[in-house]
This record gives C-alpha cells, structure tokens and sequence, in this order.
C-alpha cells in the first residue's frame, strides 16, 4: 500500500524514524566534482552540497529513463499491485533460519541475484510491479522481514543487525548464490548498508531507494520550528513522530523495531569502497496541510541533503531524483525504480563504472 511520506507519526514507519543522539558523521569517500544534469527543471530547494563524490541526475515522470525499454513499461505505475507468481526456475517458499521460518518469492533467472527489502512495516508484495520487471533479465528475490506477511513471528524488540542476520541465513538456506544486488526502501537501506559492510564480497551493488539516514531524526526536527504556546496539536504531533519512534509494542510498529539501536548500529559502518551505488531519491514529499511551505521547504532540503550524502557512501554512485515521485517510488514509478537496479546490475556483471542517465 502506497503511504504518504510523513503524514502524521501514526504513519511514521513508512519512513523508518529513528531517534539519534550525537555521533560521528556519516563516513565518505575522497570527494570528487558533482555534475548536476536538470533536463527539467530541479525541485524548488536549496542547493544541495557539491563536495559530495556523486553525480546527480533530475528525472522528470513518468518519462521513462533509456535504459528502460518498451516492453517493460506496459504497465502503468497503477499496476504495481500486478499479481507475481515464480517463473520456471523459481520458487515461493518459508526457509528455516534457526527455529522459524521467513517466506521469500524468487523469479527470473540469471546472476547476479537481485534481493528487494521493504520500508519498515511493509509485506513483500509491495515490490510486485518491481519484482515483474527486473525479473525478465535477472533473478529476483522478495521476502517478509520476521513478524510481517508470511513470515514466522520472531522475539522482540528487534534491530537492524538482527535483520541482516536473517536475511544472511535466509539466502543461505535458500541456496541463492552471492553476490548480490541489494535492494533497500525507506528503513530498509539500514538494513543493506549493514549488510555490505559485514559481507562486502558478498554484495555487487546497491539501490537505496528514498532511504533512511541514521541521523534524520535530529535533522527534520531542526527543520521544524521549536514547540510554541498554542501551536496546533497536529504540529507537536508531527514533532514528536521524529523525536520518539514508535514504542516497541505499539500497534505501529509491528516489527518491533528497535530504531534508536538500529541507528547507532549504522552510524558504525564505514564507507562501501567502489561498490556500485545508486540513490534512488524522490522529490516531491507530500506534506500534510498544517506545515506550511516554508516549513516543508526546508524539511525537503534536509531530506534531499541526507540523501546526496549517502551517495558519497560509495566512489562509484550516482543520484538520481524521481522529481514527481512520492516517498513510495515504487508504488508511484515502478519503472524508474526497475530502470534504477537494472544500471547497477548491468554495473555489476560488467564490472563498470555507473554512468549518469
């Protein structure tokens, strides 16, 4: 189902908050010159930084980028609730992964294998009109997390080391050969930086698709003004949904997730090397109707700066902003996001360096 970015913290999980206390600065790489390609116009932001090593592309939609072709744009981004059953070769199965079982739905064939992971509280099946797509030229897996879907119940709280154990052991037990492109929304990149860091040879390319900052908490927070008397409750609501994630048996968050831990678990990790990198980022957040354009103007401009550092992850990444895209990309643009991955795995099996649209 496809959820506004950040409507009230009731919705909070679409995003993965966290709340983050004060550590070291995400790590970067050697700083290369940023080349900005706006064959439309740029959303309405401050500039972005130009110290970060990336190249960012501004993708108008639904133009479809070139590396798309007519075939697998027959579908509309209305159909990403377009129904994925395994292909010759592939299988939908639960795979024990000590004690209890994760459901997993593989398609295609071909290597490498690509692994789609969801935004906090979402069912696998949000990636079918993804999963239709990229499955035509490669294998393609999607999975339910523990506590969601078809997946077994697991203890909680949980973090997103937990996460990445299981998802190690699924593709193990699975015998799906590495490496991998790994595939991450919302709180989700968590979950694949993580995972490439532990396991680098293990991981051939990555797509971060409107992904989770370990820091975003603080920062949105600094883009909203500070608490006044008589301020509308909906605001210190809204406040509050990025100072204090959902409590771990809230009915919101059904996970479990433990945000805080999962945070700190991220802000460790260190820089991805030259692994293909491509930040999937969108660029038109809806906001509800009490933040006003000013407010939301700068929410906008911290989320768009915690997505160009997260490119600067990798020396070998490019940004690409769905312009007209939601926070769902997936569910707004399935086609962008399937273009997106196919770059990295065409990256990843050639061994080249990713190029800008």
């Amino acid at each position: 189902m496809h959820r506004p970015f950040l409507v009230l913290p009731l919705l909070s999980l679409t995003i993965g908050l966290a709340a983050c206390g004060t550590t070291p600065a995400t790590p970067q790489v050697a700083a290369q010159p940023t080349t900005v390609l706006t064959a439309v116009s740029s959303p309405t932001t401050a500039p972005l930084p130009t110290s970060m090593p990336t190249r960012t592309v501004v993708l108008p939609t639904p133009t479809v980028p070139p590396t798309l072709t007519a075939e697998t744009t027959v579908a509309t981004a209305s159909s990403s609730t377009v129904p994925v059953t395994p292909t010759p070769g592939g299988f939908a199965k639960n795979i024990d992964v000590g004690g209890r079982t994760l459901h997993i739905l593989c398609i295609g064939t071909g290597t490498p294998t690509v692994i789609l992971d969801t935004g906090a509280g979402d069912t696998s099946d949000v990636w079918a009109a993804v999963q239709y797509r990229v499955g035509k030229a490669t294998q393609v897996c999607v999975y339910d997390r523990a506590n969601l879907g078809l997946s077994d119940p697991a203890p909680k709280p949980r973090t997103s080391q937990d996460m990445v154990k299981d998802l190690h052991t699924l593709l193990v037990n699975a015998h799906l050969a590495g490496p991998y492109v790994l595939v991450g929304h919302s709180i989700a990149g968590w979950n694949v930086r993580l995972f490439a860091n532990q396991y680098p040879k293990e991981v051939a390319g990555i797509v971060l698709v409107d992904a989770s900052h370990p820091d975003q908490g603080p920062r949105m927070v600094a883009a909203i003004p500070p608490p006044s008397p008589g301020e509308s409750p909906d605001l210190t609501q809204y406040r509050q949904g990025w100072t204090a994630p959902s409590p771990i048996n809230s009915p919101d968050n059904p996970e479990g997730q433990d945000f805080e831990t999962s945070a700190v678990q991220v802000r460790a990790s260190h820089s991805l090397g030259d692994i293909p990198l491509l930040v999937l980022t969108a660029g038109n957040h809806q906001q509800p109707p009490f933040i006003t354009a000013a407010v939301a103007a700068k929410l906008e401009q911290a989320w768009q700066a915690m997505q160009h550092e997260q490119a600067g992850l990798s020396s070998n990444s490019i940004q690409i902003i769905a312009k007209d895209s939601d926070h769902c990309i997936h569910c707004d643009h399935p086609q962008i996001v399937s273009a997106a991955i196919q770059q990295v795995v065409d990256a990843a099996k050639h061994h080249t360096r990713l190029k800008t649209p």
